[in-house]
């Protein structure tokens, strides 16, 4: 595939500075999945002994003497007097004797054996995944705040583990909508009920919340007349669902209570958020967290899950919401949610190797979008950017034939500001963005020292939609 290039004008996004200031560097920590160690199998070695037919009959004949067994008299063992009946007597006994020897050790080899059996079995069990096990057999409670940690066992699964793609979930989500229709027209908000019904096809428990969070994405609002001040927020869930506008709170809290009518065991997680009012760079150490999602145990797993994420966006330019349904935040995986989500308590990043508060606010920004078109971050690892001799690059990698473009502006405070599809922004410098088979640089060159955003917009080449917002830096 020959390589594209396009040359687009663009406001430039970063300061021209070859070196950074000790406040703006940002350690970066890896975050690296560590294999739990298997058990190593201990081996239990029985040595069996070989008996030597000499014991039964004595010393060596040929020599002419033999010792006397036990018991036996000297003078009824001399070879040459040695009756048929004395021998017979001294052989039979002995043979009795090596019998039980043997006995025992048969039975020393079987209780070792059964011993080896038991602890490969057990071992077995360790091993066998959690799948399909009773919630009694998890030791948890609903209400109860279990340690993540505790209920997973063995290697974690990811989202793709639990199903292929959201397409199984095609005619599950249509039965739920057309649900949540109804059960709207007949004014019907009672949790327990709704629960009963938008629930009625599914047949496990993935899909039994596969249910909850589809009703919940696609009948409550975010409210931003509540969340900018306008009006009072809702908060009982029957006036949320009576409504169908409710803050992030209400969309955790209602899924805990639909969680619960159907025993799924289900938390929710305050923390920090890249969302609606977040400004690229914002320092959040003395920032009160400002977000609510929910935590769910699966199969023996937790995962998390955003519901307010799921339904669309605040559009704050305009003030108001953007409904676009989002599969992504559904079972996300800790490895992409934490790059826009940060719980209060380390142990909900459900990661083997929690990053710390400084490091969340240094990542790049990227979207739902960069995620599900299986694009790759390059560099650079950090939202900040500097010129080195003029000139800054960024480059990302990806699977599929993708075409990209950018977007070039004088700074703005807020990052989630207006729509995420491409819009015409007006520039007074150049830039040169170059795709490959499998990577796209973008090479900036600023005329003078400033502070601009960038953004990058992609879209499968196949595809016919806009081009969507993937990442941003500043």
């Amino acid at each position: 595939m020959s390589a594209e290039v396009a040359i687009q004008k663009f406001s430039f996004p970063f300061k021209c500075s070859v070196h950074l200031s000790p406040q703006e560097k940002v350690t970066q920590k890896e975050c690296v999945q560590v294999k739990e160690p298997k058990p190593t199998e201990s081996k239990q070695n029985v040595n069996l002994v070989k008996l030597s037919p000499a014991r039964v009959v004595g010393e060596n004949q040929t020599h002419g003497s033999a010792k006397p067994p036990p018991g036996v008299d000297k003078a009824d063992t001399q070879p040459t007097i040695c009756t048929d009946e004395s021998l017979t007597a001294v052989v039979l006994k002995q043979n009795n004797s090596l019998k039980g020897e043997k006995e025992d050790q048969h039975l020393a080899v079987q209780k070792a054996s059964v011993g080896n059996a038991i602890a490969a079995v057990k071992k077995g069990l360790m091993k066998t995944d959690a799948r399909g096990q009773k919630r009694d057999q998890q030791n948890t409670r609903l209400g109860q705040r279990v340690p993540p940690l505790a209920a997973a066992v063995g290697k974690r699964r990811h989202r793709k583990d639990l199903f292929t793609s959201p397409e199984v979930f095609h005619r599950l989500d249509s039965q739920v909508i057309r649900t949540g229709v109804e059960l709207k027209e007949n004014c019907v908000y009672d949790v327990k009920t709704i629960v009963q019904s938008i629930t009625e096809g599914a047949r496990t428990e993935l899909e039994r919340l596969r249910s909850i969070w589809v009703w919940l994405c696609h009948n409550i609002e975010y409210d931003v007349s509540g969340y900018l001040g306008h009006s009072e927020k809702l908060s009982s869930p029957e006036e949320v669902i009576a409504a169908g506008r409710g803050v992030c709170c209400s969309y955790s809290n209602l899924c805990t209570q639909m969680c619960r009518e159907m025993d799924i065991e289900c938390q929710e997680v305050p923390g920090y958020s890249k969302g609606v009012g977040y400004r690229q760079g914002q320092s959040l150490r003395e920032v009160k967290s400002d977000h609510l999602w929910n935590a769910v145990l699966l199969e023996g797993q937790w995962f998390l899950l955003d519901a307010c994420w799921g339904a669309g966006q605040v559009d704050l330019d305009n003030k108001s919401f953007v409904k676009r349904f989002d599969d992504f935040y559904f079972l996300t995986d800790p490895e992409e949610f934490i790059d826009s989500h940060f719980p209060d308590e380390e142990r909900w990043q459900l990661l083997d190797m929690p990053i710390p508060l400084e490091e969340f606010e240094g990542r790049v920004f990227k979207t739902s979008s960069f995620f599900t078109m299986g694009l790759r971050l390059i560099k650079p690892h950090h939202f900040h950017i500097l010129t080195d001799d003029g000139e800054a690059n960024v480059s990302l990698g990806f699977t599929k034939p993708t075409i990209f473009t950018y977007e070039i502006t004088q700074h703005k405070d807020l990052l989630h500001c207006g729509a995420s599809e491409l819009k015409e922004a007006s520039s007074s410098s150049f830039g040169l963005l170059t795709v490959s088979l499998r990577s796209m640089k973008l090479q900036l060159l600023p005329p003078a020292s400033g502070l601009y955003d960038v953004k990058l917009f992609a879209r499968p080449e196949t595809a016919t939609t806009p081009l969507v917002w993937v990442c941003s830096f500043t």
